[in-house]
């Protein structure tokens, strides 16, 4: 019977919340970086579903952020640039000339300034009247979005990157490797964007004749995605990002492909994206040159941004060794790179090569306080990046002033990390951030964590969650009592439905550590539940094959 009351409530619950996701359903997701750099461009997505007429949005972004451009990306038809009214800082009326009656994707073009932890928010605007030249905003549709600005001079003093500017010639990479690509033998193309350019061709075998076949062409869409096409007389196939690439922050792409299996694979930050069971039975003419910025014979890039690592691989790397060594420096190559770390390739080829924000390896995930009273305050985060030679702990009164007060050796396995703050000044907000230490004393920022107002309450139940996340086959779950209390731990899938049940018992005190082996599910999104007298805490997981 309590079993049957549980799962009831969890039904209203899940019904409850979707109700209130179709009162915003306007607004279907927003998208951004995750990491900016302060006083580079940077843009802002979001999608309408066409439920209603678009009348544009408000907009409310950091006081001394500048907003310069907007668009209604519209599928098959031209973008509507949108009109933008100041209506204080940091806020902004985003608005077509007539209401849109289609979905569109709202793309936002920014420029951060400052640096540590930000916001943004979009908020739709409605009208009784589609012909009111004055909507109103509607506050319960109101979505937001954290993400994190570095400073200007964040650079890493030992990678440099290559530099495309809009006008210049495209790049020819000839190598024979490339008889390679004729759909008959293994591949994989990898390598490391950064750009806010809509409507360009990153890099092509193809020159725009419909006549000719290519095996590949990356290309960012007018709404930002990036899509990876290939293409015979009159066919076009192509795999796309779930979300789009070009907003300013670094990315890795992958794109595979396998002629025995006749798969072809598109990855995105060492995740899978997308996929295409396309065998060819018949080869190509494999291409003479592969070009960077634009198509073959063209004179002159659409394509704005930065690139690094380009790898043309003999193999078709598979989804594990993609998530092993992307984030490697000098990754294990059977085939063509282009690091851009010689000066004699600038000099042959007369691109910018600099200097650049792109750091090899994995950042700090989960920094929060467990625990924060007059006393002291507990900081927990998550290393998995063992080139992490130490941990600089840094604090500060204001959130731009930052004070080191301590550096602690690093033991990045993917356990929980802590550390202890003994004397926190009497001060009503404050602000820490970790920097990870690195070989030659480079020094990378985590987001900045905001403490206050006040003291913290401490939790008598706390799920610290799972690692590694993604996983594969098995995961360690961990969590945290503070008193003796009943729990109930269990596994829910996408559909609110309990796949599985690791604890339903009354508990001592202490810290948890348990195996969860889940050999028998599909990939796919999952969300651990940890249910006590406290309430319920989730935290989701992924599982991925």
């Amino acid at each position: 019977m309590e079993r049957r009351a549980r799962i009831l409530v969890w039904a209203v619950l899940l019904m409850s919340c979707l109700r209130a996701g179709a009162a915003r359903a306007q607004l279907q997701a927003l998208w951004s970086g995750e990491r900016l750099r302060a006083g580079q461009p940077a843009n802002l997505f979001a999608r309408w579903e066409a439920q209603e007429p678009f009348h544009g949005v408000e907009l409310e972004v950091p006081a001394d952020w500048s907003v310069h451009q907007a668009w209604a990306v519209r599928t098959g038809r031209p973008p509507v640039v949108l009109r933008i009214d100041t209506l204080a800082q940091g806020r902004f009326y985003l608005q077509p000339a007539q209401p849109i009656r289609e979905a569109v994707m709202l793309c936002i073009t920014v420029t951060p300034a400052g640096s540590g932890l930000a916001f943004w928010q979009l908020t739709p605007l409605a009208s009784a009247d589609i012909s009111s030249k004055h909507p109103v905003p509607r506050p319960a549709s109101t979505q937001r979005r954290p993400l994190f600005v570095q400073s200007a001079d964040t650079e890493n003093p030992r990678n440099y990157v290559l530099e495309v500017q809009t006008g210049a010639r495209p790049l020819p990479v000839t190598d024979s490797l490339l008889h390679r690509l004729d759909l008959q033998h293994p591949f994989t193309l990898a390598l490391w964007l950064k750009s806010t350019t809509r409507n360009a061709v990153v890099l092509s075998t193809w020159s725009g004749d419909e006549q000719q076949s290519y095996p590949l062409e990356l290309v960012l869409d007018a709404a930002g995605f990036l899509r990876a096409y290939r293409g015979r007389p009159g066919l076009h196939q192509a795999l796309i990002t779930p979300r789009p690439v070009a907003d300013g922050s670094w990315h890795h792409i992958a794109l595979t492909y396998d002629p025995l299996s006749g798969w072809s694979y598109l990855y995105l930050d060492g995740l899978a994206a997308d996929s295409l069971f396309a065998p060819d039975i018949l080869p190509i003419n494999p291409p003479s040159m592969l070009t960077i910025g634009g198509r073959l014979g063209q004179r002159a890039t659409s394509f704005a941004g930065y690139l690094d690592m380009l790898v043309l691989d003999r193999r078709a790397w598979s989804a594990t060794w993609i998530r092993r060594i992307y984030r490697q420096p000098d990754p294990p190559v059977e085939g063509l790179r282009l690091d851009f770390e010689t000066a004699s390739f600038q000099a042959e080829h007369g691109l910018s090569r600099r200097r650049a924000d792109l750091f090899f390896f994995e950042p700090l995930r989960q920094l929060r306080v467990l625990r924060a009273d007059e006393e002291h305050v507990l900081l927990s985060w998550i290393c998995t990046d063992r080139q992490t030679q130490a941990f600089v702990v840094e604090r500060s009164t204001d959130g731009r002033t930052f004070t080191t007060i301590a550096q602690l050796p690093a033991a990045c396995e993917g356990l929980p990390y802590r550390f202890r703050d003994p004397a926190p000044p009497s001060a009503p907000v404050l602000y820490y951030r970790i920097q990870q230490k690195f070989e030659d004393d480079i020094l990378y920022p985590s987001a900045v964590l905001k403490l206050g107002l006040g003291p913290v309450q401490p939790s008598r139940a706390l799920l610290l969650g799972n690692f590694p996340n993604p996983f594969q086959g098995r995961t360690t779950i961990q969590y945290e009592l503070h008193q003796p209390m009943p729990v109930r731990l269990s596994i829910w899938d996408l559909s609110g439905h309990e796949v599985r049940v690791l604890i339903d018992a009354l508990q001592p005190a202490g810290q948890y550590t348990l195996i969860f082996d889940a050999a028998d599910l599909p990939s796919g999104t999952y969300f651990l539940r940890l249910e006590t007298p406290e309430g319920v805490q989730t935290h989701k997981m992924i599982l991925v094959r």
